[in-house]
């Protein structure tokens, strides 16, 4: 069931089994979800090695030319974390992974929400 890309580096199976169990907890977990999964798993291992690069090399590195002008070198690791952070907002979003996503996610679906239709237009004159 786990993916070979999951299963053969130790920082993605650890991040695998931690959001599996809290991901699906109280759902099934089907073939078809492996794949989105998979790739959830593999932006949060990114984003961890993004992550490590910054806090060894500094988030930026700035110095000045000759005339005074501010010349500002990025960290290319900085660009990974900013881009993969992106992208993992709507899996966040997916999984309900904050406190926010979830009160959202229930007031979206929630069925005291779902609007009756009715034929009585007796309301309207």
């Amino acid at each position: 069931m786990i993916p070979d890309i999951i299963k053969n580096n130790k920082d993605r199976l650890r991040l695998w089994n931690f959001y599996f169990d809290k991901i699906f907890e109280n759902q099934e977990f089907k073939t078809s979800d492996i794949p989105v999964f998979q790739t959830f798993i593999t932006l949060l291992h990114q984003q961890e090695e993004a992550q490590e690069r910054i806090d060894a090399d500094g988030m930026y590195y700035d110095s000045t030319d000759k005339d005074g002008k501010l010349l500002v070198k990025v960290n290319p690791a900085h660009r990974v974390y900013a881009d993969t952070n992106r992208m993992l907002i709507s899996y966040f979003m997916r999984y309900g992974l904050s406190e926010y996503d979830r009160k959202n996610i229930k007031k979206k679906f929630s069925e005291t929400d779902v609007e009756v239709v009715s034929d009585d237009f007796t309301d309207i004159e």
